[in-house]
């Protein structure tokens, strides 16, 4: 009796180790994919934070530095958030108001602000812009 119970019982926890050896194969491959994924994502941050250095070391006037800085930030949102480079700024804080990203959307009413303002656009007032942008990509 023993001898023919014991291959109705292998079999089943054949199949279940083999279905367990399966799932943690694709746990595996899944995790590798993941780990890729994140490490771009952190060069991706890297590099934008390194421009950001860049940036603050270059010796332009306030509005030149404007420009430069604007372009940096349409690029971060156009790749990060898959968002066209021809939004304004009011257009980009209403759709991150409406994805409750509220430090994103009051950046970007200030960023509106500071480029339409009349008066010049003051040294000090762009490096707390800078920092500020720089603060915002940290929080990923």
């Amino acid at each position: 009796m023993t001898t023919l119970t014991s291959p109705i019982i292998l079999g089943p926890i054949i199949a279940i180790i083999l279905l367990l050896a399966i799932i943690i194969l694709i746990i595996n491959h899944k995790k590798r994919t993941l780990t890729k994924k994140l490490s771009s994502e952190k060069e991706k941050f890297e590099s934008y934070q390194e421009r950001i250095s860049n940036l603050k070391k270059q010796e332009s006037s306030p509005q030149e530095l404007f420009e430069k800085f604007e372009t940096l930030v349409k690029d971060f949102f156009k790749e990060y958030y898959n968002l066209p480079p021809k939004l304004t700024y009011l257009d980009l804080a209403k759709k991150f108001g409406l994805q409750e990203k509220l430090t994103h959307a009051k950046f970007c009413k200030l960023m509106s602000e500071f480029k339409y303002s009349a008066e010049p656009l003051r040294q000090k007032e762009l490096r707390n812009m800078v920092s500020a942008f720089s603060k915002l990509i940290q929080v990923r």
